[in-house]
């Protein structure tokens, strides 16, 4: 049907200027029919406006009803000779000024909303048809673009989740994400090699059982280099978020030198610390920080992946490191106080969390560290430090899940079964919700809807 498109008038049914409009136009606009072309009839512009429609339902369902439609419309309809040139050219010539403005506000409306609050996921990318190796990859460079969006975040616009539930699983569907986490919003991705040149796929989609898709966009780097398929993939996102662009210069200093090898080798590490992988994570990082001594987050994830192999000076010499090349990269400094915690300096691990908090874009995870490194040897400033994460963290279940748990050991039930409906309110699928929800609902001797919401846990 396209290639019919195209013989009848000359150019492809779809154009854009690069491959985000493109990809959208194709999957939410109809082009305009080949009867634009005089000398096109209306039949068989009906034809093959039927042969590339975008439901398969309707579409012809088989070559035969192709052909006996085109033979149906040779028998009629004359070609559109009645107008005139110059109204023809008038035609024209207002088309073109109006269909881009016409095309960009239908677009606007009819595409679908991004939830608000947005509670976003980055999963796992792919790369298809790879090898072990590339797999990784992809991993790593999903755990990139989750680390980045997370780091430049507009507070009031969206919070950004790891695919993993509450006790560190990894999660895998985007559904399992809403249930676990609350999240509404998934990043999809998967990359495929042509010739030197890298291609990916991204999309934004519901977390929902259909996943709708709610923006792609189709990125590509000519050079080849992963680098520059993130910056761009950055750009992507950002603009599927309608959110403002942040400094490349920032997103250098991060990641850098311009050069693509560390940048591979960061990856691999991240994807391998993911799996738990702690050797290939720790030669990856280290062959990284060694050819780019100024890689400030490749020397953050270094310093995560020596702790558990009891090496904490060298810990502690990276994590310092990224921070004093970053002074304002929260892994830095959440690595430090990793190390320091390790170290049994839970003083100095509370001072770096701290300062954590102060950065404008401190992860969720800094205020509840502190929280949990607090633990009961100073209630109040525990329960500050919590409070200030309900406030900063709104509409989201994991604040709200560390202060039920609080509460409860204080004893506080009535508060702590108000945390966990309300949690269960935000997140209906939640699992981390309604089972304690419904165990002190119990406890309280509510049997009937303590048994109702523990059923309710059983079928999430």
């Amino acid at each position: 049907g396209v290639v019919f498109y195209q013989m009848l008038c000359g150019m492809p049914p779809f154009q854009a200027r690069n491959w985000s409009e493109l990809n959208d136009e194709i999957l939410h606009f109809d082009p305009p029919p080949p009867c634009k072309n005089r000398r096109v009839s209306n039949r068989l512009s009906g034809v093959v406006m039927t042969m590339i429609a975008k439901k398969p339902e309707d579409r012809f369902a088989s070559c035969d009803e192709v052909l006996a439609a085109l033979l149906n419309a040779r028998k009629g309809d004359l070609p559109l000779r009645q107008i005139g040139y110059g109204i023809l050219a008038l035609a024209v010539i207002g088309l073109a000024l109006v269909a881009p403005e016409a095309i960009r506000t239908a677009r606007d409306y009819f595409r679908p909303p991004i939830p608000s609050p947005t509670v976003l996921v980055v999963m796992p990318f792919e790369w298809e048809g790879a090898d072990a190796s590339e797999e990784m990859l992809a991993v790593g460079l999903s755990e990139i673009i989750r680390e980045d969006l997370a780091l430049h975040r507009d507070p009031a616009g969206y919070t950004v989740v790891p695919a993993e539930d509450p006790e560190g699983n990894p999660l895998t569907e985007p559904e399992d994400t809403r249930e676990a986490l609350g999240a509404n919003v998934a990043v999809l991705g998967s990359i495929n090699q042509v010739g030197r040149e890298l291609r990916a796929q991204i999309m934004l989609v519901d977390t929902g059982p259909a996943q709708r898709q709610l923006r792609s966009s189709s990125i590509a780097a000519e050079s080849g280099y992963l680098r520059d398929l993130a910056q761009e993939a950055q750009v992507a996102l950002r603009a599927m978020l309608e959110l403002p662009e942040f400094g490349m210069a920032r997103w250098d200093r991060i990641h850098g030198s311009q050069a693509d090898g560390p940048f591979r080798l960061h990856l691999q590490g991240l994807a391998a610390l993911r799996a738990d992988s702690l050797d290939i994570a720790i030669a990856a990082l280290t062959q990284a920080t060694q050819i780019d001594r100024k890689y400030a987050s490749a020397h953050a994830a270094l310093a995560l992946a020596l702790l558990p192999t009891s090496e904490f000076d060298s810990a502690l010499s990276h994590a310092a490191t990224a921070i004093r090349l970053d002074p304002l990269l929260p892994a830095g400094r959440m690595a430090l106080a990793d190390v320091q915690q390790a170290r049994g300096e839970s003083a100095a691990a509370k001072r770096s969390l701290r300062e954590t908090l102060a950065l404008e874009n401190a992860p969720l995870d800094a205020w509840i560290d502190l929280c949990d490194l607090i633990g009961s040897e100073d209630v109040t400033a525990r329960n500050a430090v919590i409070e200030d994460a309900v406030q900063r963290w709104p509409g989201w279940a994991r604040p709200l899940n560390h202060r039920a748990y609080y509460r409860y050991v204080a004893g506080t039930i009535d508060a702590a079964m108000e945390d966990y409906g309300e949690m269960a309110r935000l997140s209906p699928e939640n699992y981390y919700a309604w089972y304690p929800y419904g165990a002190l609902l119990i406890l309280k001797g509510d049997y009937e809807e303590g048994i109702e919401a523990c059923q309710t846990a059983l079928e999430i």
